[in-house]
């Protein structure tokens, strides 16, 4: 695993239980934002598959401190449709004016598709130009920084 663009990198078990010599990584799924790995003995020490273990994306990135946000409030109004998406998407905030509209990957790693917004209620987005997958979009608004996820078909 690489959190500097590949300036460095650590093996990918490290920290996950049963994480020394003699394991090794066979499959890894994000869901949410937990990394999930199938973890294998490998010959002389274990035969076969030993569990699967998870640890929070944000240990996957570099510096995520800045992009952590509480967790919504019930007056949060905002409204992104439709979800997935194929293209174009639109963010509605309530009566809350929103500044601008971060869109990331998995790994908190920005994707290029953000926007700044002159402080209207309502944004399009086009996220026709990524590939599919998930996406987690930082939303500014005069109220402050939410995250919402959306589905890139």
């Amino acid at each position: 695993v690489s959190t500097d663009l590949g300036h460095s990198w650590r093996a990918e078990n490290e920290g996950f239980a049963n994480g020394g010599s003699g394991y090794s990584v066979y499959s890894l799924a994000v869901f949410d934002t937990l990394l999930y790995a199938n973890i294998n003995g490998l010959a002389g020490r274990s035969n076969g598959w030993i569990g699967t273990f998870h640890r929070p994306l944000s240990e996957m990135v570099k510096d995520t401190t800045s992009r952590v946000v509480q967790s919504p409030q019930a007056s949060d109004t905002i409204e992104i449709y439709p979800n997935p998406a194929s293209g174009l998407i639109t963010i509605l905030a309530g009566g809350t004016n929103i500044l601008g509209v971060s869109v990331m990957n998995v790994l908190g790693s920005e994707t290029g598709a953000s926007v700044r917004a002159a402080g209207s209620g309502k944004v399009d987005l086009d996220l026709s130009k990524l590939p599919s997958g998930t996406y987690f979009l930082q939303i500014e608004t005069a109220k402050g920084v939410v995250m919402r996820k959306i589905v890139r078909e």
